[in-house]
């Protein structure tokens, strides 16, 4: 990595071993090597260690001079920039949701991508709920805990998933991951090869 607008531990280290060879950077760097003039690649959320390990994707394309291919630039996905559009700013209720109501992008792995508008509303509350589904193990609520974040984190486990993984559109009504009586739109959302899920839900 030879330049970085943060100067976080990824600057200057190596991307082919080391601490980074696995990470979602280093990812993002070997599909841009294999991509061609004017390709886009686009890696899902993980970890990355450089951030502290909060969740990150990244966007990636070869540089060329000419025909001769240069170098690679990668551009780091806010995570705070998704939930803002996910949450519409947090404004709920202003555009329709009422008290409950929620989007939530979801990924292949039936992690969550973005947060839980119950965590960003009342922390202790969310904790509390979701300890008593008893659908997330010990060490997801430690985590959660810990990061006061459930991107990543939160694992839905829903038919609406599943049918949604296989292409399908559509409305359910069943218990979401707090165990509520939900009504729950589902569509799957596929963005430069990468299958995430996004759900509108609401309390029934």
């Amino acid at each position: 990595v030879v330049y970085t607008v943060f100067k976080e531990t990824d600057y200057a280290a190596s991307l082919t071993s080391g601490g980074l060879a696995d990470s979602g950077l280093a990812k993002a760097w070997q599909a841009a090597t294999r991509a061609a003039k004017g390709q886009v690649a686009l890696t899902d959320f993980s970890a990355y260690k450089p951030s502290y390990g909060a969740p990150a994707a990244f966007m990636s394309a070869p540089v060329f001079d000419g025909e001769e291919r240069i170098g690679t630039l990668v551009v780091q996905v806010s995570q705070e920039q998704l939930n803002k559009l996910m949450t519409s700013n947090q404004q709920w209720t202003n555009i329709g949701l009422g008290d409950t109501g929620e989007s939530l992008l979801v990924g292949a792995d039936g992690l969550t991508r973005s947060e839980s508008r119950l965590l960003l509303d009342s922390p202790q509350t969310f904790l509390q709920q979701v300890a008593e589904t008893g659908l997330q193990p010990d060490k997801t609520l430690a985590a959660i805990k810990a990061r006061q974040a459930s991107s990543g984190y939160l694992k839905i486990q829903s038919s609406a998933l599943q049918q949604a993984l296989q292409g399908k559109s559509g409305l359910v009504q069943e218990k979401d991951y707090l165990g509520r009586d939900a009504i729950i739109a589902y569509a799957p959302v596929n963005i430069l090869g990468q299958k995430w899920v996004i759900f509108l839900q609401m309390d029934k």
